[in-house]
């Protein structure tokens, strides 16, 4: 019995033959799973995201027109399974919605503009339930 990360991995075979094939295939599955729950988490940020946006205080109570549409997942190739994903907005005032700020804006104003965090939390949210995605998704594999 092998253990990866503290936790057995058992698959029953009959032969080294039938080990061998199921092996051969999973390795070839592999990246279209990692990438399929990959993609996942990336919806479920942007929809996390665009959640957080509606209702708050300062915010309409459904942000559209160039904000909401800004928001998109953009594919970034060279990771090791050749497949990431970004969460990425085109917009200019992302950091100052999510941070906030105070000085002087473009045309000389005096801005004083309160936070409105919406990236932060739903990464937050997401990424707890990152590290159970993988694992299921894996442990089906190896059924």
């Amino acid at each position: 019995m092998r253990t990866v990360g503290g936790k057995a991995i058992r698959m029953k075979f009959d032969d080294l033959a039938e080990a061998q094939k199921r092996m051969k295939e999973i390795s070839k599955e592999t990246p279209e799973v990692v990438d399929g729950v990959t993609k996942g988490i990336a919806t479920d940020l942007l929809a996390a995201v665009q959640e957080n946006l509606t209702g708050k205080a300062g915010m309409p109570r459904r942000v559209t027109g160039e904000y909401q549409a800004s928001w998109s997942i953009v594919k970034l190739d060279g990771s090791i399974f050749r497949r990431r994903y970004a969460l990425a907005s085109s917009a200019p005032q992302v950091r100052r919605l999510e941070y906030g700020f105070v000085g002087e804006d473009a045309m000389g104003r005096l801005v004083q503009q309160a936070p409105l965090p919406h990236l932060r939390p739903a990464a937050e949210t997401v990424m707890q339930g990152v590290r159970d995605k993988y694992k299921d998704a894996l442990r089906e594999m190896f059924q």
